[in-house]
């Protein structure tokens, strides 16, 4: 397990991208199954994670976030840019210009974000995402994750989620007939992964404005030590069942739907941690 908190340091010297992708070298791959990223900013959720091949088979990711805000609208910002070979284990801070001629000089080697996916192992079996909702409107939990067997036939759904250091609110849109005022509150953060499959059978999973990546297997499996403490994959048959609890509770009221349903999640995500 990797996990790099507060901010990236140094570990290379020149350049960490150039020491990683000079020769093959994964698979096989170390037991490195994931990532909690710095994040100064987890409530605006602003981290932009790329992905980029390499010829030695390890997958390099930069993120830039926006660190600190002289004015009220944030137009005027500093920003904060770091570099992470996932399987070496090599991150350093990136200045603006690094990060930019990096991002310019690898642009051939960036990795599609893709959301719906499908990634098909070796055994005919699949994993996908699945859900989602458009518009400009709050819609809690709506993507999950289905695992099918050789036959197609769904084996498991599970919803991936983060548990927040903060709990941050989210105001409704009142172009949708809410209230000016009205919001919810999450404490833990529903994931929009993009999917990378590897070569042995298992694949990664990260957030383009998030701070998580994480390595799963086939059966949904990880040996990331933050699963069921900061990170979740939970049953999205217990989502399902949240949602229409809280829909015969709220009598009608989306926005009380919408906030018991956050509620319940959190509820459950505690169970889990306490298991």
């Amino acid at each position: 397990m990797r996990t790099l908190f507060l901010v990236f340091l140094a570990v290379v010297s020149g350049g960490w991208a150039a020491q990683a992708d000079t020769a093959r070298k994964y698979p096989p791959y170390p037991e490195v199954w994931g990532y909690e990223l710095p994040y100064l900013r987890e409530g605006n959720r602003r981290s932009q994670i790329t992905p980029f091949k390499t010829e030695s088979g390890d997958i390099n990711f930069t993120y830039i976030e926006r660190k600190t805000c002289s004015s009220q609208d944030c137009s005027d910002f500093e920003l904060y840019a770091a570099g992470l070979s996932f399987f070496a284990g090599q991150s350093r801070s990136l200045s603006v210009g690094e990060y930019n001629e990096f991002t310019q000089e690898n642009y051939n080697k960036r990795i599609d974000r893709t959301p719906w996916l499908t990634i098909t192992f070796s055994d005919g079996s699949t994993i996908r995402q699945d859900g989602g909702c458009g518009g400009s409107y709050y819609c809690p939990y709506p993507r999950h994750l289905v695992q099918r067997n050789q036959q197609g036939q769904i084996v498991a759904r599970k919803t991936l989620l983060y548990l927040l250091s903060t709990p941050r609110e989210i105001k409704l849109n009142p172009e949708r007939g809410y209230g000016p005022n009205e919001a919810v509150t999450e404490r833990v953060a529903p994931m929009y992964v993009y999917l990378i499959p590897l070569k042995d059978d298992t694949f990664l999973v990260y957030e383009s404005k998030g701070n998580v990546i994480l390595r799963l297997d086939k059966n949904l499996g990880s040996r990331f030590p933050l699963v069921n403490k900061k990170v979740f994959l939970i049953d999205t048959d217990i989502i399902d069942r949240v949602k229409d609890k809280a829909k015969k509770e709220s009598s009608g009221d989306i926005a009380l739907q919408y906030r018991r349903v956050n509620d319940l999640v959190y509820e459950s995500v505690r169970t889990m941690i306490k298991e």
